[in-house]
């Protein structure tokens, strides 16, 4: 049990600390007050988080990926294509509602240099549970298209640390050495 007015100061703490708000499936290290009632049984009361603790995870977690990536020899495969001089067939995976994405459109279109980009988006959700799935399933999508694509990049924008979190997948990670762009 949490109740509301801990979990509002306990929450602020933790994302001032980690950057990251909680949310669901993010691990922590709580501390807990412990009480026995004869008809409802044992409680846990949380009294507080230790933000280390999940900081701790996170870096594990990335650090596990990019070892996998390593051993997997895939880490560094993208490094061995060569990039376009000026790279103008680009496949985009980001939401078209994704303030990044219409940065870069700006960019692309009002560029000093006068160049013309063709750009195909490939709609990904960019935070959220589906994310990685989404992500992943729209550079399959890449890969199909990548006669036609010089460059693919992944755009997001605006939003709190907590929404970048997805983007630490393994899976993500793997589609992206293979592309043959």
């Amino acid at each position: 049990v949490i109740w509301a007015d801990k979990y509002k100061k306990l929450s602020a703490v933790f994302s001032q600390a980690t950057g990251v708000e909680l949310s669901k499936g993010i691990k922590i290290l709580f501390e807990a007050s412990i009480s026995f009632h004869e008809r409802y049984g044992l409680k846990l009361n949380i009294v507080n988080i230790d933000p280390s603790y999940t900081i701790g995870e996170m870096a594990v977690k990335r650090k596990e990926i990019l070892e996998r990536l390593v051993k997997e020899g895939i880490k560094d495969r993208n490094k061995e294509l060569e990039f376009p001089l000026v790279p103008q067939k680009i496949g985009i995976v980001s939401s078209s509602t994704a303030a990044g994405y219409e940065d870069l459109m700006t960019h692309l279109t009002n560029n000093s240099y006068g160049y013309k980009f063709t750009c195909k988006l490939y709609e990904a959700l960019m935070q959220g549970d589906r994310a990685e799935e989404s992500v992943v399933a729209a550079l399959q999508k890449c890969i199909s298209d990548a006669s036609h694509l010089d460059v693919v990049v992944i755009v997001r924008g605006g939003g709190g640390q907590a929404d970048l979190q997805c983007f630490d997948s393994y899976e993500i990670a793997k589609a992206i050495a293979f592309l043959p762009v």
